[in-house]
C-alpha cells in the first residue's frame, strides 16, 4: 500500500519520479565523475496507453512503468486509466502524461483539457524505415522513406497524437 505522501509525490512530480526510477534501476550510473545528462522529452498525449501502444507496436518500444489515476504504480505494463508512462527504445526513453496530469503539476501551463502541441520533430536515430514501413498506415507518413545527402536513411511519420517523429539509420556516403 503507498503512502499518502508518496501518492502525492507521485502524481505532482511525474517527471522526476522518472529520473529516480532511470538512477535506481541503473539506467543513470552516478558512480562516474562525469556525470551523464540526457534530455527526455515528457509529451502531452490525450490517450497514455493507446499511445504507448502505438510506440510498442510500430517502433518496438518497450514500457518503461506506468502511473494510473488511482496512482498505481506498475513496470513493464500498462493499467486501465494510465495517465503517465515512459517507452524505451535502446537507451532512449520518451514520456507520456495526460493533460489533466499535467494540469496538477503545472496548472498555470496546461489545462485540464489541453491538446497537443509541440513545433518540431522527434529524430530517433538507430530505426530503419524499411523495418518500421509494414507496421504503419498510409495515413501515418508524412514523408516516405528517402537517402539524405547527410548519409541517412529517413522516413517521417506521424504518431496518433499529431507529433511527427523523423525515423533514420546510417546509410550511404556521409558529407
Amino acid at each position: 500500500m503507498l503512502s499518502l505522501a508518496f501518492k502525492f509525490t507521485l502524481i505532482t512530480a511525474l517527471p522526476a519520479l522518472a529520473l529516480a526510477f532511470a538512477r535506481r534501476s541503473r539506467h543513470i550510473d552516478q558512480s562516474s565523475s562525469a556525470r551523464k545528462c540526457s534530455i527526455v522529452a515528457n509529451l502531452l498525449v490525450p490517450d497514455v496507453s493507446k499511445t504507448i501502444e502505438w510506440y510498442t507496436r510500430v517502433l518496438g518500444c518497450e514500457v518503461g512503468f506506468t502511473v494510473d489515476t488511482n496512482h498505481g504504480f506498475t513496470i513493464g505494463q500498462v493499467r486501465e486509466g494510465t495517465v503517465f508512462g515512459t517507452v524505451k527504445l535502446g537507451e532512449a526513453e520518451l514520456m507520456l502524461q495526460t493533460a489533466a496530469s499535467l494540469n496538477q503539476d503545472l496548472p498555470l501551463v496546461f489545462s485540464p483539457n489541453s491538446l497537443p502541441a509541440f513545433s518540431g520533430t522527434l529524430y530517433v536515430r538507430g530505426v530503419d524505415p524499411e523495418e518500421v514501413l509494414p507496421r504503419l498506415d498510409q495515413a501515418s507518413i508524412v514523408k516516405p522513406p528517402t537517402q539524405a545527402w547527410y548519409g541517412m536513411y529517413e522516413m517521417y511519420v506521424r504518431d496518433p497524437n499529431g507529433y511527427v517523429l523523423c525515423l533514420g539509420v546510417p546509410k550511404g556516403e556521409a558529407p
